[in-house]
């Protein structure tokens, strides 16, 4: 399992959210199984979504696919989009 990171700075939040829940099910084939988001405290625009995928090598896949760049696009990010693929967490 691994999960992904994904930080947008976007003008409508709602709108993102919506766009990222049309692409559910494109998702879920390639992998994801879960996703949830919260927002910056400072900058309520800032958006944190984290996907848990089945493995490391479908979400690098996915993300680095037409069909990734593509919904990161849609996201309408006023900065770059920030991807980051983590490895499954650990207990402390």
């Amino acid at each position: 399992m691994a999960l992904v990171l994904v930080r947008v700075n976007v003008a409508y939040p709602d709108e993102c959210l919506d766009e990222l829940k049309r692409n559910e099910s494109p998702l879920k084939q390639s992998g994801m199984l879960a996703a949830e988001s919260t927002s910056s405290v400072e900058v309520p625009n800032r958006i944190y979504i984290l996907f848990t995928w089945e493995s490391v090598p479908s979400a690098r896949n996915y993300w680095g696919s037409v069909a990734g760049k593509n919904l990161l696009e849609k996201l309408n990010s006023v900065e770059e989009p920030e991807v980051v693929i983590l490895q499954e967490s650990k207990e402390l």
